[in-house]
Formats: C-alpha cells, sequence, structure tokens
C-alpha cells in the first residue's frame, strides 16, 4: 500500500515540474507551439519517470479518470516511444507495450483524448491534416511531439546531402523548408514529406544540424538530444557531413544580380539526343532558377494555362514543362539559327522581373557540326556546349553534308537534316578534324597509385590501413595537372605540377577521402583503423572476381574461413539480399576450420536456385552474409555491371554470342510460342522470325536480336496463337498456362531486341502487340480489354482532331456544299491549323462549364475562314471549285450545338468509356480530369502513386510506393524503360490488385495519345 502511494506522489511531482516547465516556455515564446521532448529532463531522470510510469500503469489504467489530474508524466513517456519506434503503422503498440504496457484500442483513444486535452492548455503542437497523419491518427500524436524521431534521421541526413542548392540558414522558415521538400519529393519518403508540413519546427531542427551555435525556436536540449543521436549512425553523420561540406561550398559562391536594364546573358540550353529503335530524336533540357523563384513562376504560368512555342513554332509546351528537369521533346525539321531567342514575348507574361530575363536569355548552340556525349545506358547523349572532348572517349557528331563526315567514324542515321556519327576522339585523323572545326580535343589526365598497398583489393572503393603513406602519380600530357584532397572532416589541399605530380599523403584520419583532378574526375577512398597481426576467432574473407553480380549468380566466389585454434561442427547460414530485400537463405556445417567453400559446394546449388539467380542477376546491388553464431557475421556487396557481348554469324547459316569471357549460351522463341525460352540451335530460320537471347544460366533482358526471311510472301499466313489459360498468379508449375512474369518477361525482350530486315521489324512489331493484349487481360480482365478494343478502334489522337470529327458527326460548322475529297481532307487541316493557333481550346479541354457566346462566334469565324482560305488555295492550284465563300457559305451556330460537340470530343479525348470500370468510381472521374497528354511522366507518376495510395483496397497486406508506380506505369508506356525498374515487383503488384491496374493503364493510354 505504502509503495503505491509513493508511486502516485511521485507522478503528481513530476507532472507538476513539467507542468511548471512547459508554463515557463509558453511565457517566453509566442506565435509557435511546444513539444512535449522539450521537458528538460536530464537522461536518468527520464529513466526514472518512465519507470514510475510503467508501474503506474499496473495500478491506473489508461481509461480511469486517475490521468486527468496528471497526465504529463504518462504523454512524455508516450512521446518516447514515438521518438525510438523505426516502423509504421501499427508497429508503434508493442514499443508501446514492451517499455509501459500494453493498452486496448478503446485507451488509444482515451490517450488521444489527452493528448488533445493538454495541447489546449498548454499550447502544445497539433498534428496538421496529412494523408498518415489521418491514417495513423492515435500515434501521430507521440510521433509528432518527438520533434524528430529516430526513424527519420538518416532519411533527412541523405536528403540534406543530395540538396544541390544553397539552404539559406538565414531566411525565412518557408524558404529554407522549400528547398528541402523538392528535394524530399524526388526521394519519394512519405513520413519526411509529412513531416516538412511542420516548417518551423522543421527549419529549426535543421538549422541546428548545420549550424548548432544559435537559438532556433525549440529548446536546446531536445535539440542537442536529436543531434547527438544523429552522430551514433554512421550513414547519417556521414551524410551529414557531405552536406555541410557542400552547403559550405556553395555559399561560398558569389551571387550575381543583374542589373535592372542591363543586358542580359545568354544562357544555353544544352540538347539531348537519342537513340531508341534504331531512330534518333532530339530533346532539349532546359537549365533552371533558384528553387523559391522556380516554383513562383511555375505556379503562376500553370495557373494562366501559358504556353510557350519554341523558337515561335511547333508544337506548345506546357509552362509547367519549362521549368521542369525533365528534357522537353522537340519536333523540328531542322535547328534554327544559334542566336533566335528559344522564347519570344516574354516582357508581358504576369511573373518577376528575374523570371522574365531567365526566359528572355534562353538560347541553344545550333550552330553545326554539333558534339555530343556518347550514349549512356538510358539511350541519351548530352550537348557539349563547352567544345571540349576527351581523348579517351567516344563521342557522337552532327554535321550537314557541306560540312562533311569525320574521317573515322559510324554512321548513326539523320536527325534535324543533320548526319549523326559516332567516333572516337583519340584517333589521329579524327582530332585533327575535330580541331579544325573549332573543338578542342584534350588529353586525359592520368591516375596511378604509389605508396602503401590497399586492403582487400578488387573493392569497388579501395581500403587503406589508418597510418598508411598513400601515395600517386597524376600525369597530364597537356601540361598543367591539379590535384585536390578532400579530408573526411571537409578540409581541402591542392597540389599543382607541370605534366607530372607526385603526390602522398599520411592517413591519420578515419573516413572517406576524395582526390579530385583533371576536367572532374574523382577518385574515393576509405581508411579503416589498424587491423591487429593476429586473426580473432574466426574470420572471413572472399574472392569474388570483380564483385559482379554476375559473379554472384554464377557462384564464382570462395569464401575463406580462418581461425587461430581449429574449429569444429559449427554451423554457419548464407544469406543474399537484392536491392535490399532478402531473397534466399540457407544454412550448413562448416568444415573444420581453416577451410574455403567453393563455389561447386551443395550450399550454392541450394542458396542459388533458378528464381534466387534471376533476382541477384536483374538487381542493382546484391550482399551476400554469411553468419557462424556468435562468432561471426559479415557482408560482401556485389554491384550490377552489364557487360557488353556482341552477336555474329558463323558459317553454316548460325548465330552465336560472346563476351569478354567467352560464348554465351543461346536461348530461342518463337511467335507461335513467344513466352517461352529455350535452349536453342542458333540456326537462322527461313520460315518465321525468331527471338535469340543470351545468358548464361538464364537469358538477358537486353541485348536480344530478332532474325526471319528478309522477302513477304504475300501467300504467308503468320500466326501467333494465344495460350490456352493466362494465369493471374506471378508464377506456377500449371502445364499450358501462361503466368504474369513470363508474360512480362517475353514483352520487354520481344521489345528490347534489334532486328535483321524490315520484315522481321514488322513481324516483331505483331508479336509485341499480341503480348501486349495478353499483358493487359492478365492485369485489367477480360470487361476491360473489351471496352478499350471497343473505344480505340474509332478513337484519334487530339483532342482538335476529336473535336472536327464530333462536329462532322453532328453536322455542326460543316456547310452542306460539293467539294472533293482532296478538298474535304485540306479543309479540315486548315481548321486544324486555324484552332492550334487560336489557343481557343487551351482551357475547354479540361473545364466542364459551358461555352459563352462569344467562343461560339469566334468558332464561327474559324470556320468561315477556313472555307475562305480552302477557296483561296484551290484557285491557286489551278482547281475547279463549285462554291463560293461569300455566297455560299455562312456558319452561324447555336451556342448549345459548338457545346455538345466539345462534349463528344472530350468523350473521345478522356476515353470516358474506360472511366465507367474504374473503381472506386468518383476516384475514377478524378482521375479523368487530369492533362495526361500535357503532364510529364514523372508528374503522371506522382499522380498514380497518390491516387493508388488513396484508392488501393485497404484489405491488401502489401502495399504500393512511388518505385512500383513508376515500372507499373512504363510496362504500360515503354517495357524497355521499366526493364531497368522493378517490373518483377510491380507484375506481381498488379496482379493481385486489379482496380490499381487499371488506373494505371488508363494513365498510360492518355499519356501516349490513347493510340494503340
Amino acid at each position: 500500500m505504502s509503495e503505491s502511494i509513493d508511486m502516485n506522489i511521485q507522478i503528481e511531482r513530476a507532472h507538476e515540474r513539467l507542468s511548471l516547465e512547459f508554463s515557463r516556455i509558453r511565457a517566453i515564446r509566442s506565435g509557435t507551439s511546444i513539444y512535449l521532448a522539450e521537458h528538460g529532463l536530464e537522461e536518468n531522470e527520464l529513466a526514472a519517470m518512465l519507470l514510475v510510469v510503467r508501474k503506474a500503469l499496473d495500478c491506473h489504467h489508461i481509461g480511469s479518470g486517475w490521468w486527468h489530474r496528471h497526465p504529463l508524466p504518462l504523454l512524455v513517456a508516450s512521446t518516447e516511444v514515438g521518438y525510438v519506434y523505426r516502423g509504421t503503422g501499427t508497429d508503434f503498440w508493442p514499443v508501446f507495450a514492451d517499455m509501459l504496457k500494453e493498452v486496448t484500442l478503446v485507451e488509444r483513444g482515451t490517450l488521444s483524448a489527452l493528448f488533445r486535452e493538454q495541447a489546449v492548455a498548454l499550447g502544445l503542437a497539433q498534428p496538421s491534416r496529412s494523408s498518415w497523419n489521418e491514417a495513423f491518427c492515435h500515434i501521430a500524436w507521440p510521433v509528432l511531439h518527438a520533434i524528430l524521431p529516430i526513424e527519420l534521421h538518416r532519411t533527412l541526413a541523405e536528403t540534406l546531402r543530395d540538396v544541390r542548392s544553397v539552404i539559406d540558414l538565414a531566411g525565412t522558415d518557408a524558404d529554407l523548408v522549400a528547398t528541402i521538400r523538392e528535394r524530399a519529393k524526388i526521394g519519394g519518403s512519405v513520413r519526411l514529406n509529412s513531416w516538412l508540413e511542420e516548417e518551423h519546427t522543421a527549419a529549426a531542427v535543421v538549422r541546428h544540424i548545420l549550424d548548432s551555435g544559435g537559438e532556433y525556436g525549440i529548446a536546446g536540449t531536445a535539440l542537442q538530444r536529436i543531434a547527438a543521436d544523429i552522430a551514433r549512425d554512421d550513414a547519417s553523420i556521414t551524410a551529414l557531413r557531405e552536406a555541410r561540406i557542400r552547403q559550405k561550398a556553395l555559399s561560398a559562391k558569389p551571387k550575381q544580380t543583374a542589373r535592372r536594364g542591363s543586358e542580359q546573358q545568354p544562357l544555353f540550353a544544352p540538347l539531348v539526343l537519342r537513340s531508341f529503335e534504331n531512330r534518333l530524336t532530339l530533346a532539349l533540357k532546359i537549365p533552371q532558377m533558384g528553387q523559391s523563384d522556380r516554383e513562383l513562376a511555375r505556379s503562376a504560368l500553370d495557373a494562366m494555362r501559358w504556353r510557350a512555342f519554341l523558337w515561335g513554332e511547333g508544337r506548345p509546351v506546357p509552362g509547367r514543362n519549362i521549368f521542369s528537369d525533365f528534357p522537353l521533346p522537340l519536333q523540328i525539321c531542322f535547328l534554327p539559327e544559334p542566336e533566335r531567342p528559344l522564347i519570344d514575348e516574354t516582357r508581358r507574361l504576369p511573373i518577376a522581373q528575374e523570371a522574365k530575363d531567365f526566359l528572355g536569355s534562353l538560347r541553344v548552340a545550333t550552330g553545326e557540326p554539333l558534339l555530343f556525349s556518347d550514349f549512356g545506358p538510358d539511350g541519351d547523349a548530352l550537348q557539349s556546349t563547352s567544345g571540349i572532348v576527351s581523348d579517351s572517349s567516344k563521342c557522337i557528331l552532327l554535321a550537314s553534308k557541306e560540312t562533311g563526315s569525320p574521317p573515322v567514324g559510324e554512321s548513326l542515321g539523320r536527325v534535324v537534316g543533320l548526319d549523326a556519327f559516332r567516333l572516337h576522339a583519340g584517333d589521329p585523323a579524327n582530332a585533327s578534324w575535330l580541331m579544325n572545326h573549332g573543338f578542342s580535343v584534350r588529353k586525359k589526365t592520368q591516375f596511378s597509385w604509389i605508396g602503401s598497398a590497399e586492403l582487400e583489393q578488387h573493392r569497388p572503393v579501395r581500403r587503406f590501413s589508418e597510418g598508411s603513406f598513400v601515395a600517386f602519380r597524376l600525369y597530364a600530357p597537356d601540361g598543367l595537372c591539379e590535384a585536390r584532397l578532400v579530408c573526411p572532416n571537409g578540409s581541402e589541399s591542392t597540389l599543382a605540377g607541370e605534366e607530372t605530380l607526385l603526390a602522398g599523403f599520411s592517413a591519420t584520419e578515419t573516413g572517406r577521402y576524395r582526390i579530385r583532378y583533371g576536367e572532374g574526375d574523382d577518385v574515393a577512398i576509405d581508411i579503416v583503423e589498424s587491423q591487429e597481426d593476429g586473426l580473432g576467432l574466426l574470420t572471413v574473407d572472399i574472392d569474388a572476381g570483380d564483385y559482379a553480380t554476375s559473379d554472384l549468380a554464377d557462384r564464382k566466389v570462395t569464401l575463406r574461413f580462418n581461425a587461430d585454434a581449429s574449429l569444429q561442427e559449427a554451423e554457419f547460414q548464407l544469406m543474399v539480399c537484392c536491392d535490399g530485400r532478402m531473397v534466399n537463405r540457407v544454412g550448413d556445417t562448416l568444415p573444420d576450420t581453416p577451410c574455403k567453400i567453393e563455389g561447386s559446394h551443395g550450399i550454392w546449388e541450394r542458396l542459388l536456385d533458378a528464381d534466387t539467380a534471376a533476382s541477384v542477376l536483374a538487381a542493382r546491388r546484391a550482399e551476400l552474409s554469411v553468419e557462424v553464431s556468435g562468432l561471426l557475421k559479415k557482408s560482401f556487396e556485389f554491384e550490377q555491371t552489364v557487360a557488353p557481348f556482341a552477336w555474329e554469324s558463323r558459317a553454316g547459316g548460325t548465330i552465336a554470342a560472346t563476351d569478354e569471357t567467352g560464348e554465351l549460351a543461346i536461348f530461342a522463341s518463337t511467335p507461335d510460342r513467344p513466352t517461352v525460352s529455350c535452349a536453342a540451335s542458333s540456326s537462322v530460320p527461313d520460315t518465321d522470325i525468331q527471338l535469340f537471347r543470351a545468358g548464361r544460366q538464364a537469358p538477358s533482358n537486353f541485348g536480344g536480336i530478332c532474325v526471319g526471311p528478309s522477302r513477304w510472301r504475300s501467300g504467308d499466313a503468320f500466326k501467333i496463337e494465344k495460350p490456352e489459360r493466362l494465369m493471374r498468379r506471378f508464377s506456377g508449375v500449371e502445364t499450358n498456362a501462361v503466368f504474369g512474369r513470363d508474360v512480362v518477361d517475353a514483352l520487354i525482350s520481344w521489345s528490347a531486341a534489334t532486328v535483321d530486315n524490315p520484315v522481321t521489324q514488322y513481324r516483331r512489331g505483331q508479336v509485341v502487340r499480341e503480348l501486349e493484349k495478353w499483358f493487359v487481360e492478365q492485369l485489367c480482365g477480360p470487361s476491360w480489354v473489351s471496352q478499350e478494343q471497343l473505344i480505340l478502334s474509332g478513337h484519334e489522337t487530339g483532342f482538335v482532331r476529336n473535336f472536327l470529327l464530333a462536329c462532322a458527326n453532328l453536322g455542326v460548322g460543316y456547310c452542306d456544299i460539293a467539294i472533293s475529297e482532296d478538298q474535304a481532307s485540306r479543309l479540315d487541316r486548315i481548321l486544324a491549323r486555324l484552332i492550334e493557333a487560336s489557343g481557343l481550346f487551351t482551357n475547354l479541354e479540361t473545364t466542364h462549364n459551358p461555352i459563352d457566346e462569344d467562343i461560339a462566334a469566334e468558332l464561327d469565324d474559324i470556320f468561315n475562314e477556313a472555307y475562305s482560305t480552302l477557296y483561296l488555295e484551290s484557285v491557286a492550284l489551278g482547281e475547279r471549285c463549285l462554291f463560293d465563300p461569300e455566297d455560299d457559305v455562312d456558319v452561324g451556330e447555336v451556342v448549345g450545338n459548338w457545346h455538345s460537340a466539345i462534349v463528344e470530343a472530350k468523350s473521345k479525348a478522356t476515353l470516358l468509356g474506360m472511366v465507367d470500370l474504374l473503381r472506386p468510381l468518383d476516384a475514377g472521374d478524378a482521375l479523368s480530369e487530369a492533362d495526361f497528354e500535357a503532364m510529364l511522366p514523372d508528374e503522371i507518376v506522382d499522380l498514380l502513386d497518390d491516387w493508388i495510395g488513396r484508392n488501393s483496397p485497404p484489405h491488401h497486406a502489401r502495399k504500393w510506393n512511388r518505385d512500383l508506380a513508376e515500372a507499373s506505369f512504363w510496362l504500360f508506356t515503354k517495357p524497355t524503360v521499366a526493364a531497368r525498374l522493378s517490373w518483377s515487383a510491380a507484375t506481381e503488384r498488379m496482379l493481385a490488385d486489379r482496380f490499381s491496374a487499371r488506373a494505371v493503364r488508363y494513365a498510360a493510354l492518355r499519356a501516349r495519345g490513347g493510340s494503340e
């Protein structure tokens, strides 16, 4: 009894102390909220209070009125749970039970009521209306009052590290958080984005961890605790250190402000050369303003639906796309002159003067020949505006017939009236040709190691022991060479020399060093603590070639176990993780140490089965973990390296694929069974096409080649037989059935394969279209496929075209006069041109309001003008014209007729018949209102991620995320792009969630204009 009374007294005293502390904070702080994490208790005092609260909960349950009289100790204890828990959703309550006491559902609501009461009484912070807070309304309180929970420490530190613009610590809270929020959106962390909504709190935390020397509106003890916990996590403190270094460097750059009235310096936007399916296109990458100025200008232009004509011609580009990092596709036949402004007439735009100057200063270096880097993994090559190319690299050149072609180069085709060539700049003839045309061929600075030997060779990042003398040699054939050393603490030192530079340093500090030299080259090394000469009880090392995922999948690994004394009958486990997700785990008995486990050992057979090997090969990063319980736990990382392989024709009409390691196994698929890949004889077919894929244990999605007969005979009747069953499951063993993974793998492989002649290209297109139909049927269902084919069979791309078809069907606007079929087609082209030029439908595409008389009168004038233009063109061509526009044409429709035509055009453009199959119905209607045709792919993915998050079935155990939404969108739009993403997981998710799969399919159809 006395113990219970003593416990009650301790709770009452703790409540009084906390109440006085929060009242003191409220008295000195005005206009900002108070957090329970600002309790001011020392670590030992907090631990003692948590123990008392735990005992008190055994005597007084939360629902009793006892806690209503002195709730602050309980609320602070709950806040401590919110600070330390690292999961999401219901993971909070098991942690609460471990630290305090298990609570019922009713008691959870009572706890939230206590938080609300004290928030009103003491001016405490209250959760904002965000999707996360609404979904987890009870745990939102303690998590909010933890200020920055441990689960967000690493995410925030990595986001700060990745910010590429200045974080103005002296600026307003809104500007500071806006810079970080933009980067957080790219990372896709829902919790971090929700936390950033509390701008004052987020700004205070960021200011403290980047510059701990000031007072930032939150109790210093709470901020110091957060900073100390961040410092305990190696990944977080490393990311934070790099963020401080980057911010220091960005802040050191002087800000240049243009004088009002002075001439604006041109700002050049580089071109992007793209290659897809042996076709070249151009895009434009617009440089960007500062984050806050960019958002203001983008919002203003987006509100007025402003669209820009690049160089005053072509298809209009929405304003939001101008202020995006995504390259803009160019639809032009020839490049304009170099000095021509990219965007005209910017002075009248309702935006800030800095944004007007920015838009008006944009130029493109179009003077040929044009120099580009070589194509990257994504098929893009970036224009070199500096005119400098390294002699060790390949480049791409666009030149006219008058300029001529380089001496030694590979022709790639033509684009915008220019010939494209790939050449090696190091070739003497090419180097001379480039220099004669104004380019500078710079010889690459050579880097080599001397001095202390590295530890554990063949690591992606070299390692040296603490105290080693790390030395290196630079050789610059062009003369001056410079090296800059960046230490783990951020300090820098620079050395320069003529032609050759020998340099070194004593590595007295552990961490990552960077050596920067040449034209942006960078070498990273890790300095680790010195290891003792003697071995521990048990150690393990690995021989794994180049540490590539293919080495692991092919079992080209050997584990070496060493020990001071012989270890017998020890159990060990091997685990494989792909991109952070565990794929397989097996165990076995370790032979007597020292020993080695080679690739022929039976454990590798069980660990790297067919499914695991396929996952390893598809992963960007794989991790092999070795564990001997109580003695050893170590991990080895493997990275994906795409080893190039080439096809070659051999005698006897066969083909083979080889890479640097030798000949690869060949697999083949035929149109009658496109989802099945079997070991191939590699003989070229003479009746129908065949897809050859290369690999080792399994065929690769990329690099395939499709071959077949080069002649088309009218009697040939190619068939693609549909499987007996299309299974919605991901994989299985049933015969005569095709599963989801099989169809996607085949769709990617057939889409990405090269072809040998136009007949093969045509035939392969038939196979790809059929595979896409199977894929859509598996994911969206037969009813969706039937409706899709019904709608798309009569669908025309573009809102204007649909509007003209609706006018013709309804008899609106068109006059009943005698004109030829050729003149009728020309009239439609004239009408489309006039409507596009008027900008009349810019707002009509998305608005649901009836049109007014002014718009109807303008449409009347457009149709009348079109007939007049047709008459003049016909007369000029010498054609017989049976009508007179002055006497026979008088378009004057009522408002209702024009409105009916617009409504019918919208119905076709937005595929309204398919919207009815989306669920829930109101969410489907909301999705149909999006302007997909004017949105960038990243914006569509963001929209889908948000839509699925709000409307996917709540009973599904596994949830969507942005990565899955992105992979799903590209599977329906361009499968070759999805192959580089998490297509396997996305397919599995869509097979389990048909409603979300239909939404993604609908967005993909709208994004590509609805055409098949």
